[in-house]
C-alpha cells in the first residue's frame, strides 16, 4: 500500500489543535498517515503558521511522551521527559485520534542523539580512540544504553494506533559530535569516520570477548588518526587495513546489525530505519532487520530526479521523505515536480517533510502531489 505521510513536530499539532490540523491534513490533503517526533535533541525551531506561539519553539530535548516506566526497569538510564511536556502526553493523544480517524501513526525517534540523557549520564557515551567523551552522543553498545533504547521502542510501539517506530539515527554503526565541520573536513572522510568509532569500554569490552585484539586496534587508529594530525594533510582511502583494526570495526559493525535486530524483536509494530540524503549508499548494516528504509531527498533542481536508492538494492518496503518548503524565489511547480518523479519510480511511499513548514504554497503543491502519486501508484 502506498504511504503519504507528514511529518509533524507534536508541539505544532498540539498548540494547532491535533483534530484541526489531522482533519486539514487527512480531508484537505489527502494524507493517509503521520509521523510524529517522539523524541529528539535540542531544538529551536521558528515556526510559519500565523496562529501559533511561541514564534520561535524551544526544547532541550528528551522523551516528548510520558513513558511506561515498567519497560524501563532493566536499565540504570532513566527516561527524561522534555521540558515543554511537563505532566502531559500529548503523544498518546494524538496517537489515539489518528487512530479514530483512521490515519496511521508512526513514531519517529532518535535514540543516540539524546543530550539531556548523556549530559546525566557521561558513562554511556561515545568515546574517541583518544578517550574524548561525546558531549551529545550515547553508544548503543553500552548494556543499559541498548536497553533503554529498546525499551522506548517498545513503550512506543505499543501505542494501539502505533503502525511503525521510525530510527533517525541508527543508519550508521557509529556517530560522533565531536568534530564540528571545519574539523571533519581537515581530518578527510576517512579520518573523520575513524576518528568517530567508539572505543568506550563496553565497545573495547564486548570485542574483547569477540577474540579481537583490542589494544593493538586501539592503537593502531591512535597512530593512523596521529599521522593525519601530524601529516595536516586529510585521510582518505582504507584506513583499516591494520588487521585488529579492521576486526575491531567488523565486530562493532556485526554488533550493530544485531542491535538493530533486537530492537524489531522487542517492537510491537513495524520498524522504519531513516537514512540521511548523503548516506545511502552506505546504509547497510542493519537494513535487513527492519520492514522499511525512508530516504531523504533534498533537491528540486534537476531536471530528472534520482532515486536515492539508485544503485543500492533493499530486499524491503523503501519510502522516501521530501523537505516541502520551496526555496526563496522558488516555484511550488518543483515540489510537484519531484514528488511526481518520485512515484514514478515505484516507491512504497513519500513523507513530506514538515507541515509546519507548508505555507499555502506547499500545501496546495503537496495535495496535487499526493493525489498524483495515488494514481500512479494504483494504476
Amino acid at each position: 500500500m502506498f504511504a503519504a505521510n507528514v511529518l509533524c513536530q507534536p508541539w505544532d499539532l498540539e498548540d494547532e489543535g491535533i483534530d484541526c490540523v489531522l482533519d486539514r491534513l487527512q480531508g484537505e490533503l489527502g494524507a493517509s498517515g503521520i509521523t510524529v517526533r517522539a523524541s529528539g535533541p535540542p531544538v529551536r525551531q521558528l515556526r510559519r503558521h500565523a496562529s501559533v506561539e511561541p514564534r520561535v519553539f524551544q526544547t532541550l530535548g528528551g522523551l516528548y511522551f510520558q513513558p511506561d516506566a515498567d519497560k524501563y526497569g532493566a536499565t540504570r538510564i532513566k527516561p527524561v521527559v522534555a521540558d515543554w511536556v511537563k505532566s502531559r502526553n500529548p503523544l498518546s493523544k494524538i496517537a489515539d485520534a489518528c487512530g479514530k480517524r483512521g490515519l496511521q501513526f508512526r513514531a519517529a525517534v532518535y535514540t543516540r542523539r539524546l543530550e539531556c540523557i548523556v549530559s546525566r549520564h557521561p558513562e554511556f557515551a561515545v568515546k574517541s580512540c583518544f578517550g574524548d567523551v561525546s558531549p551529545g552522543r550515547m553508544c548503543q553498545h553500552n548494556p543499559d544504553a541498548a536497553e533503554f533504547f529498546r525499551a522506548m521502542v517498545a513503550d512506543l510501539s505499543a501505542y494501539e494506533a502505533a503502525v511503525a517506530v521510525e530510527l533517525c539515527d541508527l543508519d550508521q554503526p557509529f556517530e560522533t559530535d565531536l568534530l564540528d565541520a571545519a574539523a571533519a573536513e581537515n581530518l578527510g572522510s576517512a579520518g573523520s569516520e575513524l576518528f568517530g568509532v567508539c572505543f568506550c569500554e563496553s565497545c573495547l569490552q564486548a570485542a574483547g570477548v569477540g577474540g579481537v585484539d583490542t589494544e593493538s586496534a586501539h592503537r593502531s587508529a591512535q597512530v593512523t588518526l596521529l599521522r593525519g594530525f601530524e601529516s595536516g594533510e586529510p585521510l582518505e582511502g582504507n584506513l583499516d587495513e591494520h588487521a585488529p583494526l579492521q576486526d575491531f570495526i567488523r565486530n562493532r559493525c556485526d554488533a550493530h546489525a544485531a542491535f538493530i535486530e533486537s530492537i524489531r524483536a522487542h517492537a510491537e509494530s513495524n520498524v522504519a530505519l531513516h537514512i540521511p540524503a548523503d548516506r545511502i549508499g552506505s546504509a547497510t548494516v542493519g537494513v535487513s532487520a527492519c520492514d522499511a528504509i525512508i530516504a531523504d531527498i533534498v533537491t528540486y533542481e534537476s531536471d530528472r530526479l534520482l532515486s536515492p536508492f539508485d544503485g543500492a538494492h533493499f530486499d524491503v518496503r523503501r519510502e522516501v521523505q521530501a523537505k516541502v518548503r520551496v526555496p526563496a524565489g522558488g516555484d511550488a511547480a518543483l515540489l510537484i515536480k519531484t514528488l511526481n518523479q518520485l512515484s514514478d519510480q515505484g516507491l512504497d511511499g513519500i513523507t513530506l517533510d514538515h507541515y509546519a513548514e507548508m505555507g499555502d504554497a506547499e500545501f496546495t503543491a503537496a495535495k496535487q502531489a499526493i493525489r498524483y502519486a495515488r494514481r500512479t501508484a494504483t494504476a
